[in-house]
């Protein structure tokens, strides 16, 4: 894999040479051992591009929702790092000296759907927040929050039956932990050091033009604008390029085993994958993840490391890049009205370093811009969801008016509580997505209710 510049060259920091790396997106780069000696002098403009295709929600019976399936103008920056489904791009550029000041022109190339070129701006003053995103949150914080009486069970691993020891379970009374007699890991590396108000961004709120389903990124890019090194262009290659979709289906019903299959990216590097069960009437969520060791799994939905990704398949905590297939053990969601499955491919993590380090090490290695590109596809699929959105309510007796608000009312209890479900097992943007539109979508879309 190759990355060729448009004007000049620059260097190419692969991802396993990232120790020479001391910091990228507001930072300096530390000397390697072997140039010990060379003076560096650290670049001031840093750009950062997180893409993502969180693939669409036609698995869901929701064809109708825009992302995925076509150009929409609710594009929003950080949808990228938060796996919202369809294809997004967050983009971002800083200048040390000039934070917050950076206005931008990236030149794309036409066959991003986008014109000639987007716009990088400056983000508008926010409050902070010390609470962190519900998607990085551990879920037994987020559940300990939020109900009062529950049971969370956890399986891990592949395979027909579940291995000796599981489930490991909490159970919750009166929003306190009362039983905890296990150590779920908590993985995860997903540094996002562009989050914050130095950055100029895109999309923005001037420009929030979305990506098609036939959009690429690959091709020619150039950013241009005041304070701005006139060298900052490079090439993204296919491999850099949106991530095939991960396409997850599967075989078998939630009382045997579910069979899971995925589509192999040629570029993905491992993947990983979890699922949620919720039965409303035992109070109890049931969560299962692919890897070999206990992990709660809700640090890994995001971009990791080339190391941490290297480290994690070493610890069996994620699946190999040549595997495509994974079983849930028998029986495990048999009694959740539910079950939902979530997956990740990891791409490849670029760096990116202009100009070339001198090779005499006597000669000041000065750096005018770094940028780093990283990839990932994500997907989510439904077990049984036909047979969950039927009412089961019986009509005799009933004038057809009754029958059919008695159809609508039981639409909206079940699709009430399986988006709640839905939107409490995922957290964050994509949570409350899906649950919203299960929950009310379904219920509005049903014939019975018009």
């Amino acid at each position: 894999m190759k990355i060729r510049s448009i004007k000049s060259r620059w260097l190419y920091i692969s991802a396993s040479a990232i120790a020479a790396i001391a910091l990228i997106g507001g930072a300096s780069f530390a000397q390697s051992k072997k140039t010990t000696n060379q003076q560096v002098v650290p670049a001031p403009v840093h750009y950062w591009a997180d893409i993502s295709n969180g693939g669409s929600l036609m698995g869901f019976g929701m064809p109708s929702l825009p992302f995925g399936m076509g150009k929409s103008n609710n594009n929003n920056w950080s949808d990228a790092y938060h796996g919202m489904p369809g294809k997004h791009a967050d983009l971002t550029i800083n200048h040390n000296s000039f934070p917050n000041q950076i206005k931008a022109s990236q030149a794309v190339p036409s066959n991003a759907g986008l014109g000639k070129a987007i716009n990088l701006l400056p983000t508008t003053p926010t409050k902070s927040t010390t609470q962190p995103p519900e998607e990085v949150q551990n879920p037994i914080d987020r559940y300990k929050l939020e109900k009062k009486d529950f049971k969370i069970s956890f399986y891990w691993g592949c395979g027909a039956t579940a291995k000796a020891g599981q489930p490991k379970f909490i159970q919750i009374k009166d929003g306190k932990i009362i039983n905890n007699g296990f150590n779920m890991q908590h993985r995860g590396d997903t540094p996002w050091p562009q989050n914050n108000e130095a950055y100029s961004r895109w999309p923005n709120a001037k420009d929030n033009r979305g990506f098609g389903g036939n959009a690429s990124l690959s091709g020619n890019h150039k950013i241009s604008g005041a304070n701005i090194p006139a060298s900052l262009s490079f090439n993204i290659a296919a491999a850099q390029d949106f991530m095939d979709d991960l396409k997850i289906s599967s075989t078998g019903d939630k009382s045997g085993i579910i069979s899971l299959s995925w589509n192999n990216d040629q570029v993905a590097k491992a993947y990983f994958f979890s699922a949620f069960g919720m039965s409303g009437n035992k109070n109890e969520l049931v969560i299962w993840t692919s890897a070999d060791v206990p992990d709660d799994g809700s640090g890994l939905f995001n971009y990791l490391s080339a190391d941490k990704i290297n480290q994690y398949l070493k610890e069996k905590a994620l699946l190999p890049a040549s595997q495509n297939k994974c079983d849930v053990p028998k029986g495990i969601f048999a009694n959740s009205d539910m079950v939902m499955v979530r997956g990740i491919a990891y791409g490849p993590d670029t760096y990116l370093v202009y100009p070339e380090r001198p090779k005499d090490p006597a000669v000041t290695w000065v750096q005018e811009w770094t940028a780093q590109i990283r990839n990932k596809s994500l997907g989510m699929h439904m077990v049984g969801m036909s047979g969950m959105m039927m009412g089961g309510a019986s009509t005799a007796g009933m004038t057809e008016e009754q029958k059919r608000q008695a159809k609508c009312d039981a639409a909206k209890n079940k699709s009430g509580n399986v988006g709640s479900a839905i939107g409490s097992a995922l957290g964050g943007g994509v949570g409350g997505l899906i649950g919203g539109a299960v929950g009310k979508k379904k219920a509005t879309e049903n014939p019975d209710c018009n």
